[in-house]
């Protein structure tokens, strides 16, 4: 049985949104020709695809709630960014996350949501030395990044964080 997040304090990684912002900011479009390519990027070494698979460096103990399609995914030295596509709607989709992650062994150290026409939330976890990132709902701004396509959540996973501090969840 789950706790109730929102009163209790656990271990988070201090710049950890930044990690997820520098992973995000590296993300840019093919042109939506199926198959892995070089991005001209600001990573040196990304390989993005916008094929219907799940990139092998994508960690797998990671849930993907709704057996979702891939849309795009974005591969570096600094991490994994994969937009993902499922018929599931936005509360479903955390339920399973706030459920499955911590399931997985990933703990959850942020989850809020910003409010709006159409609400985004943001879930932080980690496990080891990894940290994902994960926005579910869409966001135009980065849709943007993939063409406008319509996805219903993205994740990116950041391979090294840095030590934890104490934070408080809010969702």
């Amino acid at each position: 049985m789950r706790t109730d997040p929102s009163k209790r304090i656990v271990p988070a990684r201090a710049p950890v949104a930044l990690l997820a912002i520098a992973v995000l900011a590296a993300v840019s479009c093919t042109g939506g020709s199926g198959e892995p390519e070089r991005s001209p990027g600001p990573v040196e070494g990304e390989l993005v695809s916008t094929d219907d698979v799940l990139p092998p460096e994508f960690p797998s103990d990671h849930p993907r709630p709704g057996d979702p399609r891939v849309l795009y995914s974005a591969v570096s030295a600094i991490g994994t960014v994969v937009y993902f596509s499922t018929g599931l709607g936005r509360d479903d989709i955390v339920r399973a996350l706030l459920d499955d992650l911590p399931a997985e062994g990933w703990e959850i150290f942020a989850c809020t949501t910003a409010p709006g026409e159409e609400p985004v939330t943001f879930i932080v976890a980690s496990k080891g030395r990894q940290v994902a990132s994960t926005i579910v709902g869409f966001a135009a701004e980065q849709a943007a990044r993939i063409g406008g396509a319509r996805y219903s959540y993205l994740v990116s996973v950041a391979n090294d964080a840095p030590e934890p501090i104490e934070q408080e969840i809010s969702c």
